[in-house]
């Protein structure tokens, strides 16, 4: 059986991906962050467990356990949780999948608001080290740069784009994203050692 580890499980993301797994898949889910204590699993395939991504050793034994890692965390914290991941992943075959997010290689064109690139705006910047972090010193990943949330109905239809491309849109939707991930799951070899953004038509 497959397992795999959704680190930040209560986010937008980390949601929409959980509802996914539910209808498409067999695989066996832990749900993992902070908050996660107000969950309650919907299936004998889902676990969960409150914790701090930060702390190595509490993630250790959930990645132990897993064969990927879906990983959805926000601000300073990120670069903690990558780094966690990159030793706990060291010399194995699990696969880590990043969430980073658009804009962290100054990929937003002048007409949809540059100022949302990383040379205008720090807030970035741990999202780059992550990446980079990941690039270097994780085996097999997919890192996915998202647009910003989109509420409500997802569009029918999303881009998606490799790093050095310019983006064609500033939003994407949990669920479009939780479909890209499908995608990875369903072929890792094909996107293992990727890097791609992501947004909504």
């Amino acid at each position: 059986m497959t397992n795999i580890l959704i680190i930040g499980a209560t986010g937008s993301f980390g949601s929409a991906l959980r509802a996914s797994l539910q209808d498409k898949t067999d695989f066996n889910v832990t749900l993992f962050s902070r908050s996660a204590g107000k969950l309650l699993p919907k299936t004998s395939r889902e676990t969960v467990m409150a914790g701090d991504a930060t702390d190595i050793d509490t993630l250790r034994p959930l990645v132990q356990n897993s064969d990927y890692i879906f990983s959805a965390v926000s601000g300073q914290q990120i670069i903690q949780v990558t780094q966690n991941l990159g030793a706990l992943t060291k010399q194995t075959n699990k696969h880590v999948i990043l969430v980073s997010s658009l804009g962290i290689y100054n990929e937003i064109p002048q007409s949809m608001g540059a100022e949302w690139n990383l040379d205008e705006n720090s807030i970035l910047k741990p999202y780059r080290k992550a990446a980079d972090l990941v690039e270097s010193g994780v085996n097999h990943y997919t890192i996915i740069r998202p647009g910003w949330i989109k509420q409500g109905q997802p569009a029918p239809e999303y881009e998606v784009t490799e790093k050095g491309k310019s983006f064609g849109g500033r939003e994407v939707s949990p669920a479009n994203l939780a479909h890209l991930v499908d995608d990875i799951l369903q072929d890792p070899h094909d996107y293992d050692g990727r890097n791609l953004g992501i947004n909504d038509n």
